[in-house]
């Protein structure tokens, strides 16, 4: 199964914020296909462990999760007790319907928000970043998965991403560029995880 998503009503909810993903959103639902492939299921299961391990130290109210790509789910293991998950294509299981770039959340309502390769596959990575911005608390926190551009996953997208397949068309961003976008909205950075020693 997907998500296993809480089915109450949410308080967080900002009316007239329900609005359509964009189109670059689509690379964003295709890319759980892709996590289907041997070398995804890796990355997932390498992926979920990290969040699982994160969220044993995370508390708040509210967790939101944007356009997550895994078959899995790993936010069973957060203490947060009002969990949401914003797919990346619409479905009727959805709890929450949006665009990553325009969450239809009010300001101030979030304690974590989790964007498992979102800043890569969306048009504009700086709205997601100040939405996430506006949607946190004070103190809340925001853990980003992306790839690294840098090292054999960015050579192999180098090889393949003229071949428009995913995940190597994605706009990989450094750790260092991803840093200095959050130091220019307020956020500290907490440590930064590499995962999966291997070859593409």
């Amino acid at each position: 199964p997907r998500f296993h998503q809480l089915r109450v009503p949410c308080p967080v909810m900002e009316e007239g914020r329900r609005h359509p993903l964009i189109p670059d959103s689509a690379n964003l639902a295709q890319l759980g296909g892709w996590y289907a492939t041997p070398l995804g299921r890796a990355l997932e299961q390498a992926e979920l462990s990290a969040i699982r391990e994160a969220l044993g130290t995370l508390f708040g109210f509210h967790l939101l999760v944007v356009a997550p790509p895994w078959q899995g789910s790993p936010i069973d293991a957060s203490r947060i007790p009002h969990r949401m998950v914003m797919p990346a294509a619409w479905s009727p299981e959805a709890n929450l319907i949006g665009s990553p770039e325009r969450l239809p959340l009010a300001a101030d309502t979030l304690d974590l928000m989790i964007l498992p390769h979102t800043l890569e596959f969306v048009g504009n990575p700086h709205e997601v970043l100040r939405e996430a911005d506006r949607c946190l608390v004070p103190e809340g926190q925001v853990l980003i998965q992306g790839f690294n551009p840098y090292g054999l996953w960015g050579l192999w997208r180098l090889l393949y991403g003229w071949r428009r397949r995913l995940p190597w068309t994605g706009h990989f961003i450094s750790p260092a560029r991803l840093r200095d976008w959050l130091a220019l909205l307020g956020f500290d950075t907490r440590g930064c995880r590499p995962l999966l020693y291997r070859p593409a």
